[in-house]
């Protein structure tokens, strides 16, 4: 299971807060709230996966088309809070390259 709280952060931003895993049970419920937001005129969007204790190949895919969907509106996706094996599972797959990551949200919020 994976819990979801939006919050509008002011123009075009959106902080996701996530709690559980992001795996191929889950992604989809991710892909839909991304998508709800950048409906919303998000275009950047901040994403704390302080609570988040897996992410599998399904959920990296999933931030993948989110970043690819706010490229067009020149927007992003920024994450902080990640545990250390969130982080290994990153840098294993590359994805430490095409992602901005923070440790604190503020770190994070201010990087837009």
């Amino acid at each position: 299971m994976l819990r979801i709280d939006i919050e509008n952060n002011g123009p075009h931003l959106h902080l996701m807060r996530l709690d559980g895993a992001l795996d191929g049970l889950t992604y989809l419920d991710l892909h839909k709230a991304m998508n709800q937001s950048i409906e919303n005129d998000a275009n950047r969007i901040v994403l704390d996966m302080t609570a988040v204790d897996y992410v599998s190949s399904a959920g990296l895919r999933v931030l993948l088309l989110g970043a690819k969907s706010l490229k067009d509106t020149d927007g992003e996706i920024v994450i902080f809070g990640m545990n250390q094996t969130v982080k290994e599972v990153f840098k294993l797959s590359g994805f430490e390259t095409m992602f901005k990551t923070y440790g604190t949200e503020q770190e994070a919020i201010s990087s837009l």
